[in-house]
């Protein structure tokens, strides 16, 4: 029987080890992105079961009040000194006043008394009333931003 020639077995051990290594590392990836799904959806889950007096009291957040308005209770946060210029930020849909993460410190440290307001139904903020009977249009959501401004 014929051997193949000393420069293939190389080339054939080397490719081997290359698939081998691919491998390894695809099983490691793989491995790292289930561990951290299963750490997201346990924070996800631990947070869920708290009410929103224990997450406004977890470390981080800013100086959270909730502020009675004519249909809600909005949740604020503030940084910063209130002598200094006010900046209001407002989240998107499905988002809260948390969202925001580092930056209203930032803020607040570049010389900026931050206000993050949630606004409902989303957040730590309370709509009072049958949820389908409360307003969430734009308006509406306007006019509940008065009240912590």
């Amino acid at each position: 029987m014929r051997r193949p020639p000393a420069h293939r077995n190389w080339a054939l051990a080397l490719a081997r080890r290359l698939l081998l290594a691919v491998l390894a590392l695809l099983v490691i990836v793989c491995v790292v992105i289930a561990c951290w799904v299963g750490f997201t959806e346990h924070e996800r889950l631990e947070r869920e079961a708290k009410t929103p007096e224990q997450i406004a009291a977890e470390p981080g957040q800013g100086r959270g009040r909730w502020v009675q308005v004519a249909d809600a209770q909005l949740y604020v946060q503030t940084w910063g000194d209130a002598r200094h210029p006010t900046l209001l930020l407002t989240h998107g849909t499905g988002a809260w006043s948390g969202s925001w993460f580092a930056l209203p410190a930032a803020l607040a440290a570049a010389g900026w008394q931050v206000v993050a307001v949630d606004l409902p139904p989303f957040g730590l903020s309370k709509p009072q009333g049958p949820p389908r009977r409360v307003d969430y249009t734009r308006r509406a959501q306007a006019q509940r931003l008065l009240g912590p401004v």
